[in-house]
């Protein structure tokens, strides 16, 4: 899967995904639109919801090309912020499939 390809998977799994931003093939803003769905799922709990955006995530993860894999965990995951504080999103880390969570350790880790 390139960057074309995981635009159009996002946008044919999650029907709040900007459309100019599909329609321009930007895989970074639709990576950011849908960290910010997330995010709005988990603070609303909806287990459901932020299951089906890591199965998506994982999916692309899975079959995508390097620049898919980076957009994935730095304009998507690193955005769901878990651990702001501001409201419990920490339950949520636990649904990510291991490798997403394996990979948002190590670039965590990196930042320091």
């Amino acid at each position: 899967m390139d960057a074309t390809a995981f635009v159009a998977w996002v946008a044919s799994r999650h029907d709040d995904i900007d459309p100019d931003w599909v329609a321009d093939a930007n895989p970074t803003l639709v990576a950011g639109d849908l960290a910010r769905s997330l995010r709005a799922s988990i603070d609303a709990g909806d287990r459901g919801a932020v299951a089906r955006g890591f199965e998506t995530l994982r999916t692309a993860w899975l079959d995508g090309d390097d620049r898919v894999e980076n957009t994935i965990v730095i304009s998507c995951l690193s955005r769901v912020n878990f651990t702001d504080g501001k409201v419990p999103r920490a339950w949520a880390r636990d649904l990510l499939p291991p490798v997403l969570r394996i990979e948002l350790d190590n670039y965590e880790a990196q930042q320091g």
